[in-house]
C-alpha cells in the first residue's frame, strides 16, 4: 500500500488532467491491494517485485542511496577523524563540528559543508582537495544522512526476498480464511451457506481450505459451461426431508457477477461475502439469491473487511455514492465525474490535501 501511495501521489501532484491519463493504471494499483487484502497468495510475485523496487527507491532518496552497511562504515569513518587531536578542514583550516561536516562518499574525506559545497559549485571539475579524486553532488554526504542508513534494518532492504524462492506460495490461510472457519463453525447441522468473491482464485484456495477441513463444495463461476452451473445449482438446492442426511454439498462458491444474478440459493440461510465490490447494488444482488420468496430460515449476512486496509474506504465511498443516487437523478458532466473520481482516488489512498503539497 505504501509503494502504491506514493505513486498515486506523484501523479496527482501532475493535476487533474495528468491523473487521469494514469487512471488504468492507477485502478491495477487498487486492483493488487483489494487482492491482497483476501490472500497474499493472489498477488502475482512480477507485481511484488515492482512494489520492492518502488519501496527501495523511496528508502534510497532519504539516504542518498547508501546501503547499510556502506552507512556505517562512512558513519564510522566520519567519527574517526573528528576524534582526532587536530579536526581542522583542509580548505579552511577551522575546526569543523560534526553537525557541519560532508563526507565525501568516494574518497572518505572530511571537510566543512560550506567549504567542500563551494569547490562542488563554482570549480570547473569537482576534485577532492586532499587526494583529487573526482567527485558529484551526490558523493557529498551529511552526517544525518549516515546515521539514518546506518540505523536501518538489514532485512528491510530484502522486504520481499523470499518472494521469487516460494515465499508466496508457503504462506498459510489468510486471516480472511482464518475468519471464514470461524463463522461457519456457528452453522447448525443441516444448514448451507454460499461463498461470494469476485477473485475466482481465491474461490479456489478457500475451496481447497474447505476441502482439507472436510466441508463438501461447488462452485459457479465464470469458468463453468452453462450445464456444469446448472448440475451445481441443482446439486446443491437438493433437500433431503432429514437435514441431516442430507447428501449434497453444504457450501456454494459463487463469483459475485457469475452468481450474483438470475439464480435462485433460498436452499442456504448464510451469507459470507469475501470482498468488497464497488457498488453496493451489486453485493446487494448477490445476497437476494439466498433472501428471497422461497426462503424458509432466518437469513444470516457476514462481510468480511480487512481493518485499516483499503476496504474501509471502499465502504465509504459505497455509503457516499448509495446517498448521492437517492437524492438525485441528475447526470454528471464530464467535468464532474472527472472531478468524482478524483476525490475517489485521494479518499482511497488518503491523499486529501496531495493537490496542495506542490512545491513542498
Amino acid at each position: 500500500f505504501q509503494s502504491a501511495q506514493c505513486v498515486v501521489r506523484a501523479t496527482l501532484l501532475g493535476g487533474d488532467g495528468e491523473a487521469m491519463k494514469n487512471y488504468m493504471s492507477v485502478l491495477e494499483t487498487l486492483l493488487r491491494i483489494r487482492q491482497a487484502c483476501c490472500s497474499g497468495v493472489l498477488v502475482p510475485v512480477e507485481r511484488l517485485r515492482r512494489a520492492e523496487k518502488v519501496m527501495e527507491e523511496i528508502r534510497n532518496r532519504g539516504t542518498g542511496n547508501l546501503s547499510v552497511a556502506q552507512g556505517k562504515a562512512l558513519l564510522a569513518k566520519l567519527k574517526g577523524t573528528l576524534a582526532e587531536e587536530e579536526t581542522e578542514c583542509a580548505i579552511c583550516l577551522m575546526e569543523m563540528e560534526e553537525k557541519d561536516t560532508i563526507i565525501l562518499r568516494s574518497c572518505s574525506h572530511v571537510y566543512c559543508e560550506s567549504c567542500i559545497s563551494n569547490v562542488a559549485y563554482h570549480a570547473s571539475s569537482s576534485l577532492c582537495p586532499l587526494c583529487r579524486s573526482p567527485f558529484s553532488k551526490q558523493d557529498m554526504i551529511k552526517p544525518k544522512i549516515l546515521s539514518m542508513a546506518a540505523a536501518r534494518n538489514e532485512e528491510s532492504e530484502s522486504m520481499f526476498e523470499g518472494a521469487t524462492s516460494g515465499f508466496v506460495n508457503s504462506l498459510g490461510p489468510s486471516p480472511k480464511m482464518a475468519a471464514l472457519l470461524a463463522a461457519i463453525s456457528e452453522m447448525k447441522d443441516g444448514e448451507k451457506g454460499v461463498i461470494f468473491s469476485q477473485f475466482p482464485k481465491f474461490l479456489h484456495e478457500i475451496e481447497k481450505l474447505l476441502d482439507e477441513r472436510g466441508y463438501t463444495s461447488t462452485r459457479i463461476d465464470g469458468s463453468r459451461s452453462a450445464k456444469q452451473r446448472i448440475d451445481s445449482l441443482r446439486c446443491f438446492s437438493s433437500e433431503d426431508d432429514n437435514d441431516d442426511d442430507d447428501d449434497g454439498p453444504r457450501f456454494m462458491l459463487c463469483s459475485l457477477r457469475a452468481g450474483g444474478t438470475g439464480i435462485n440459493l433460498t436452499r442456504a440461510n448464510h451469507i459470507y461475502m469475501m470482498d468488497t465490490w464497488w457498488n453496493s447494488a451489486v453485493e446487494n444482488q448477490a445476497m437476494d439469491r439466498v433472501h428471497r420468496i422461497g426462503q424458509k430460515r432466518d437469513v444470516r449476512v457476514v462481510r468480511f473487511v480487512m481493518t485499516d486496509s483499503i476496504e474501509e474506504r471502499m465502504i465509504e465511498i459505497q455509503g457516499a455514492k448509495a446517498a448521492i443516487g437517492k437524492g438525485t437523478m441528475e447526470k454528471l458532466s464530464p467535468q464532474e465525474l472527472r472531478k468524482a473520481r478524483i476525490g475517489d482516488l485521494k479518499s482511497l489512498f488518503q491523499l486529501e490535501n496531495a493537490t496542495n503539497t506542490r512545491g513542498e
